[in-house]
């Protein structure tokens, strides 16, 4: 009898351990979480002066405004920089600006545009983008005069004491802190977020590991980097946060 009655406890015991995960409340990845609860983590303290470049409509206006960042939003379309420049309206000390990043100002380049409403917008070619999203394409091309990070600083665009940078350029964002030399070695930034690839999604495109060499050299470090099951991911960089 007691030998049933403990064939019957290990049964219902396994029973409760095959529905554990439906019961228990999910686990969300540092990776899911809001950018402060991310960077906290590191050490890295919440950005005074933000530089979000790839901002498109400004998704993020209201997150940054409610927790008192002011930052610079920079989109390439002018048609889609109109929506920004409302969502900054909105929202208190988010600013646009109507720029196309790159290594370096003054070039005439054809700017693709996604039909995905503009959210896979670039400089470079589709390439492996196409194949992992194979309804997203570029719908038209446009003209557009080329700037850098540095060139913004320079003519009073935005600030040269910016302390957080964020680039989601699809696949241009080697280029841009290319373009960044000074801000990147003016000691100022206290961290990053950079969208990047495990292998390039775009034409041209780098890896994180030459993401990660470009901004080490400036003293910023990779801290996290969660590629989702197409090979990118927003990484987060700061500080040495080791003993």
């Amino acid at each position: 009898m007691s030998s049933l009655r403990a064939l019957r406890e290990s049964q219902f015991a396994n029973y409760l351990r095959s529905y554990w995960h439906l019961l228990r409340p999910p686990i969300r990845p540092l990776s899911a979480l809001p950018l402060l609860q991310r960077i906290s983590s590191y050490g890295i303290e919440k950005p005074k002066k933000l530089l979000h470049v790839g901002a498109n409509t400004g998704a993020e206006t209201k997150y940054y405004s409610e927790n008192d960042i002011e930052a610079w939003h920079v989109e390439a379309i002018p048609e889609v920089h109109d929506l920004l420049v409302r969502n900054c309206q909105q929202n208190l000390s988010q600013h646009p600006i109507l720029a196309c990043l790159s290594s370096a100002g003054g070039k005439q380049v054809s700017f693709n545009i996604s039909s995905n409403s503009g959210l896979s917008s670039s400089l470079l070619e589709l390439g492996r983008h196409g194949k992992a999203y194979p309804t997203i394409y570029y719908s038209k091309r446009i003209s557009l005069t080329t700037s850098t990070v540095d060139d913004l600083i320079a003519e009073g665009r935005i600030p040269p004491d910016i302390d957080f940078l964020v680039i989601d350029a699809q696949g241009a964002e080697f280029l841009i802190l290319q373009g960044a030399k000074g801000l990147l070695s003016s000691g100022s930034l206290k961290g990053a977020m950079i969208e990047t690839a495990a292998e390039p999604l775009y034409d041209g495109g780098v890896t994180y590991i030459d993401i990660s060499s470009e901004l080490r050299s400036h003293g910023l470090y990779l801290c996290q980097a969660v590629f989702n099951m197409n090979g990118w991911c927003d990484a987060i960089y700061g500080g040495k946060y080791w003993p």
